[in-house]
């Protein structure tokens, strides 16, 4: 049985001093986990500790690396633009989980719908 191929993130770090970082992984997790440690990008390596700003999936490797270099490429307010959107996307998922982290109702199908 052929292994299913990998998901694809774009992701923005927010570092330390406030500025936001981009990159692409298959991993999010440990690519996150790499950055803590330091073991990252250079460009983090000096702005610890980073946190999750914001996060985008892909199917295909080509479309999450065209897409990374187009957000590279905004300006600074189109990032936090970005990261804005993230943090409304995480709360309202947060409101609509039951104590044990379950989403319920009309919330748990749209989370499920591809983006």
């Amino acid at each position: 049985e052929k292994e299913e191929d990998p998901m694809n993130y774009v992701y923005l770090l927010r570092c330390s001093d406030g500025s936001l970082y981009c990159g692409w992984t298959t991993n999010l997790s440990g690519r996150i986990a790499a950055h803590m440690s330091g073991r990252g990008a250079k460009y983090t390596r000096s702005r610890l500790p980073v946190r999750l700003a914001y996060y985008e999936e892909y199917e295909d490797r080509h479309e999450a690396l065209s897409r990374e270099w187009h957000i590279k490429r905004l300006g600074k307010s189109e990032k936090e633009a970005l990261a804005a959107s993230f943090r409304v996307r995480v709360a309202e998922q947060l409101r609509n989980m039951d104590c044990c982290g379950v989403l319920q109702g009309e919330q748990a199908e749209q989370s499920k719908a591809p983006k």
